[in-house]
């Protein structure tokens, strides 16, 4: 009785299957980088709404390879795309700048989380709506290069409007490296803050217009020293 060998192709496999598999590569990108475009099969797979894609793009070795992600690739990912981190933090480029050249974030109606590392005020105004406009946004991490070339009113409006515009914003982090003066009541969608820095004498203030968290961290700064975080959490009810 002679038996034969089967020989399969990674193509006999299942849309669910293949599905599977795209859903463990990461980064994400690889999917792109290497299934993109062969055929029209793989294509539908690939840009299935229920692949969902968490990029983290802070590690892009170089601006061209950056900017490939921003045209090619990021455009086909706008009802996938859930999780998205950028940084300027590279020595050689400035990530987020090359990205708002190539793309509108306000694009990824299905982000729920977003990281924006060392972000100038400037590019911060300039996608404050779109932030706004994320209706499935749950999680947003702001960190500012350099507030202090800012003036108080304007870095205080952009903080109020996070603060209290946002319909789905829970976890909201403010890194401005700087004071603001908050002055508008949080969202009710908001129960985890964390600011870098407020005045000990506007804790009070703080907590009335934030009446919603169940989770606070803030640096207190008095007479020009920066104390400790302050730590106010429970994690079951309203502060």
């Amino acid at each position: 009785m002679s038996s034969s060998l089967i020989i399969s192709k990674f193509e006999d496999l299942s849309d669910d299957i293949l599905m599977d598999i795209f859903d463990l590569l990461y980064p994400s990108v690889y999917i792109y980088h290497s299934f993109f475009n062969l055929n029209q099969r793989l294509n539908k797979i690939i840009n299935d709404s229920r692949l969902l894609i968490s990029l983290d793009l802070c590690h892009s070795i170089n601006p061209s390879n950056f900017a490939y992600h921003c045209q090619i690739m990021l455009p086909n990912m706008s009802k996938q795309l859930i999780s998205l981190r950028l940084s300027n933090e590279q020595k050689l480029y400035e990530q987020i700048k090359i990205f708002l050249l190539h793309i509108r974030l306000g694009n990824f109606h299905a982000l729920r989380q977003l990281s924006l590392i060392q972000i100038t005020f400037d590019q911060l105004r300039r996608i404050l709506v779109d932030i706004l406009s994320l209706n499935k946004l749950v999680r947003l991490d702001i960190d500012m290069f350099d507030g202090s070339g800012t003036s108080l009113n304007e870095l205080s409006l952009i903080a109020n409007t996070l603060l209290s515009k946002s319909n789905s914003i829970k976890f909201l982090c403010l890194r401005f490296n700087r004071e603001f003066i908050i002055s508008e009541r949080a969202s009710s969608s908001l129960t985890h803050l964390t600011i870098d820095a407020c005045f000990s004498s506007d804790v009070p203030q703080l907590l009335s217009l934030c009446s919603n968290l169940h989770s606070l961290t803030i640096k207190i700064e008095q007479s020009r020293r920066r104390y400790p975080l302050l730590n106010i959490m429970n994690s079951d009810q309203q502060l």
